[in-house]
């Protein structure tokens, strides 16, 4: 609704370095998001209340 977009990489906790365009596979937004597709809806739980996201695109790297 408020037309914000975020990009970011899930990675595991050691592969982090500080990078604010990478979260943590243990996070509340990544656990949220696993196995979601495009155009679905993902509800997290932050400390400023409920969030919803929707998923509007899925890139995945190899090596």
């Amino acid at each position: 609704d408020e037309g914000e977009t975020i990009e970011f990489r899930i990675v595991g906790d050691e592969e982090i370095y500080g990078r604010k365009d990478y979260i943590s596979l243990q996070s509340p937004m990544a656990k949220a998001c696993l196995g979601k597709s495009i155009n679905d809806e993902v509800i997290v739980q932050t400390p400023l209340g409920r969030k919803i996201w929707y998923i509007n695109s899925i890139r995945y790297q190899s090596g």
